[in-house]
């Protein structure tokens, strides 16, 4: 063997083991994707659309403790009625906010109690048209 092979045989086997580019490579393009993924997940959040408020939603109705599906049912009520305070003409009573005697704010509370009291959406309707009228159709 010459010199010069001598030489590169023992300096190759002193060198340290370098770390392969490609896997540093791997985990700064997975941790800036890591990123940018939850930078989209937060601007989605942030413009998701907001479920919409209805009219006559009294501040007792808004933070009742049995919540969305009570609020659901009310509208469902609601939605079969029409403002009886006789100056609304023929207003729906799901759109309604009159607070009037025998008027939506009034009615809306009626449905909410009959219904935390354990009556059935059926059994509602028929108690407003007994004690309101005004039923659509």
């Amino acid at each position: 063997m010459n010199d010069m092979s001598k030489k590169h045989a023992r300096t190759r086997g002193n060198r340290p083991q370098r770390r392969k580019s490609g896997d540093a490579r791997y985990w700064k393009v997975a941790a800036i994707l890591a990123v940018l993924f939850c930078i989209a997940l937060i601007i989605r959040m942030a413009m998701a659309p907001t479920p919409p408020q209805i009219k006559g939603v009294t501040e007792e109705a808004s933070t009742a403790p049995y919540g969305d599906l009570a609020q659901t049912k009310v509208q469902l009520v609601a939605s079969e009625f029409e403002c009886a305070c006789g100056q609304c003409g023929n207003t729906a009573l799901i759109e309604c906010t009159c607070d009037r005697p025998h008027g939506a704010l009034e009615e809306k509370n009626f449905i909410r109690r009959e219904l935390k009291e354990g009556h059935s959406v059926e059994d509602v309707i028929q108690l407003m048209d007994r004690k309101y009228g005004h039923r659509i159709g």
